[in-house]
């Protein structure tokens, strides 16, 4: 799984580097998180009243998000049938990356979207 924040968005994946991840995994999983920028994964915009300040967004909202993405395809991949379900307020700040249509290729049946 790759989380991307919103201020770069899907602008770093080029069509090479899609092909790369679609070759290296079986279902990569991609996702932007809105409201994100770069420093919004550690925990400096929530201890660091300046960072706060610079956050593009709610920085606890963001890390509720983020724990939220994780937590979920943690319990999918490791949690021997523990199911965790998003809620529709963390999957409103969730974008689904498609590296198949970055890449050239023709979209999978299916959707790798969180559930």
């Amino acid at each position: 799984m790759l989380l991307i924040n919103s201020t770069w968005g899907t602008s770093i994946i080029s069509q090479t580097l899609a092909q790369r991840y679609l070759a290296a995994w079986v279902a990569p999983e991609v996702f932007v998180i809105r409201g994100t920028k770069h420093n919004s994964f550690d925990d400096l915009p929530l201890l660091d009243p300046e960072q706060r300040a610079k956050a593009p967004s709610d920085p606890i909202k963001a890390h509720a998000v983020i724990a939220a993405i994780v937590v979920e395809f943690f319990d999918r991949s490791f949690g021997y049938g523990k199911a965790t379900r998003l809620n529709s307020d963390i999957l409103q700040d969730v974008i689904v990356v498609d590296l198949r249509q970055i890449a050239g290729k023709a979209p999978a049946l299916g959707s790798d979207t969180p559930r």
